[in-house]
C-alpha cells in the first residue's frame, strides 16, 4: 500500500464523498490547530512546526481569534511534513474548529482489504 500525505478541506471533501468518516479526532489543548498539527506531523519537522505555531498565533491575533480558512491554512502549513497515512485516509482541515482530523473512506478501505484478502471489520 502506498502512503498518503494529503490535507483536504474537511467539509468540502465530506460533501463530495458520503463514504468519508472522521476516524481520529483532534488532540485537545490550548490552541487546537497547533496541538493537532503537532500530533500529526512527524518529529523530523520540529522547526516547521514551531514556525507554523508562531504563524498561527500571529494569524489569530490579527484576525479576532478566528480560525483561518482552508486556503489560508494551506498557505500557513505549506512547509509542514505530515506523517504518511494509508491510501484510504487523508487529513482534513476543519475551519470551524481550527483542527486537523483523519478522514477515512470506508468503501475504499473495504475494497482494498478485500482485494488483498484481508478480513474487513469496518
Amino acid at each position: 500500500l502506498r502512503s498518503v500525505r494529503k490535507v483536504v478541506d474537511k467539509k468540502a471533501e465530506m460533501a463530495k464523498n458520503p463514504n468519508l468518516v472522521v476516524v481520529e479526532n483532534k488532540v485537545s489543548g490550548n490552541d487546537p490547530i497547533t496541538v493537532a498539527a503537532s500530533a500529526y506531523i512527524s518529529a523530523t519537522s520540529k522547526i516547521s512546526v514551531l514556525t507554523f505555531e508562531s504563524n498561527m498565533k500571529t494569524w489569530k491575533a490579527l484576525n479576532n481569534n478566528q480560525n483561518p480558512s482552508y486556503a489560508e491554512f494551506q498557505k500557513m502549513a505549506k512547509d509542514l511534513s505530515y506523517a504518511a497515512l494509508p491510501p484510504f485516509q487523508m487529513y482534513g482541515y476543519d475551519s470551524d474548529t481550527g483542527s486537523l482530523v483523519v478522514l477515512e473512506d470506508k468503501a475504499d478501505k473495504k475494497r482494498r482489504y478485500e482485494a488483498a484478502g484481508i478480513p474487513f471489520e469496518g
